[in-house]
């Protein structure tokens, strides 16, 4: 149709010079445009005329997504930042947003020694005693994923705190037993400790509820910086553990190897202390060696901010001597009820 309307128009307008060629031109095709449409409009063609080709943007995107890894039934995860130097007290790396996040409400209630009174309590003067430590660190709902591994299942967990309850145990925070060691304490007729160690979430999910069943309290000792992580306690759970009365202890801050790192004691004996005692609201008088290692130097360091230790082994008859080495039996997916049971003294 353009070249048509040239054609024409240039016929018309021969004699006249080229500015009014141009205007006169650009006047009547714009009037002739004019009347196409409006005969478009009554002969029912469309009149819209068709979008311009959409732009698809941003289709491949640089970006990538890195994926979690859940960490396996181990009794840690190793941290990497232990400094390897004395490190100053500072505040909490960024990799727990727990210690950066608005203060949580505290606790209600101090926590008290709690368990089926299956016995009278008598008091038991200062000096060694004989209370079984025993200590988890995976209560998984289903059945363990292979022969061997730092867990045991939920229907196990239960068979052992069904005969704990049925052999006449009552569950003490491990507090009660460094006071009767120290000073002399009441005590019931069959005491137990019940600990777990790096606060691993199915703690919350599965062994707390089974425990509050039988009535039993526990100890737990946290890795700081697995709180809030992952599949790891948050610190609402371990406040609200803590006013059920289970009790609070230090694991360190990454779950090193202690032994020969006399250097890193200000970070992970003494800053773990400070971090939970600020993040929970809780006392922090105890420590749990991680791996069950330590020297005389971690040991020192220990004696300075808490009143107990407590390590690995198997004896259930503790003394002022190793109070800060309290030996704990470990319950792992290949203890079964017979051994279980052998490893206690009632």
């Amino acid at each position: 149709m353009r070249k048509l309307w040239d054609a024409l128009f240039g016929v018309w307008a021969a004699p006249l010079h080229f500015p009014q060629i141009a205007t006169v031109k650009y006047f009547l095709f714009g009037l002739l445009s004019l009347i196409t449409l409006g005969c478009m409009t009554v002969t029912g063609l469309p009149t819209r005329l068709p979008d311009p080709p959409r732009v698809i943007s941003n289709i491949f995107s640089t970006s990538t997504k890195t994926a979690t890894l859940r960490p396996s039934l181990t009794p840690f995860r190793p941290i990497t930042n232990t400094p390897s130097s004395s490190p100053t007290k500072s505040p909490k790396p960024s990799l727990t947003p727990s210690l950066t996040h608005t203060p949580r409400p505290r606790p209600t209630k101090k926590p008290k020694p709690t368990g089926v009174p299956t016995s009278e309590w008598a008091f038991h003067d200062a000096g060694a005693v004989t209370v079984p430590i025993i200590f988890y660190h995976h209560v998984i709902p289903s059945d363990p994923p292979n022969d061997y591994c730092y867990c045991v299942s939920a229907a196990a967990f239960t068979e052992q705190m069904d005969y704990l309850q049925s052999n006449g145990y009552t569950a003490i925070p491990i507090s009660l037993l460094v006071k009767s060691i120290r000073e002399g304490a009441d005590l019931p007729e069959r005491p137990i400790v019940i600990s777990f160690d790096d606060g691993n979430g199915d703690i919350y999910d599965n062994a707390f509820p089974i425990m509050r069943k039988y009535g039993f309290t526990g100890t737990l000792y946290l890795v700081v910086n697995y709180l809030d992580h992952d599949t790891f306690l948050t610190s609402d759970q371990v406040v609200d553990m803590f006013n059920a009365g289970w009790e609070i202890g230090s694991h360190s801050m990454s779950h090193p190897d202690l032994a020969g790192m006399q250097a890193a004691t200000d970070y992970e004996v003494d800053h773990s202390k400070e971090v939970l005692v600020s993040d929970i609201g809780a006392p922090v008088n105890t420590f749990a060696y991680p791996y069950g290692e330590t020297d005389a130097d971690i040991t020192a360091a220990v004696k300075k901010e808490y009143s107990a230790a407590v390590g690995l082994g198997d004896t259930y008859t503790h003394s002022l001597a190793d109070i800060y080495y309290l030996e704990r039996i470990e319950i792992n997916s290949d203890t079964d009820l017979a051994t279980f049971a052998s490893a206690l003294p009632w």
